[in-house]
């Protein structure tokens, strides 16, 4: 699970044999890995309002990928960080319900 930057190196990380799933929140440069083909289920979790990218062309271009759920929550990036300005805990409860579901159906 990774966030933000974290997020992106989880992405990548999803294409070796190292993981049993990914779960990316808000990665904004995965749109410079979009090659990757996941070999692990993934989960991508984006933000609706981003300044650098429109996340809704990247869920296209990443529709096709084996293994690979992308969600967008009516957000801006850092909207699960209790920390950040961007903090939305409607959307936030909602991403992390999805997130611990998909890692609790991965893990069993």
């Amino acid at each position: 699970m990774g966030f933000s930057v974290g997020a992106t190196l989880s992405w990548l990380c999803s294409e070796t044999s190292q993981c049993d799933g990914v779960v990316s929140f808000y990665g904004s440069r995965i749109r410079d890995y979009i090659d990757v083909m996941p070999r692990c289920p993934t989960l991508v979790i984006q933000a609706k309002y981003e300044q650098a990218y429109n996340p809704s062309h990247l869920q296209q271009k990443l529709a096709s990928k084996p293994m690979m759920s992308f969600y967008i929550f009516n957000g801006h990036h850092g909207f699960c960080d209790r920390f950040s300005p961007s903090f939305n805990e409607e959307e936030s409860k909602k991403a992390m319900k999805l997130s611990f579901d998909f890692i609790t159906k991965i893990v069993g």
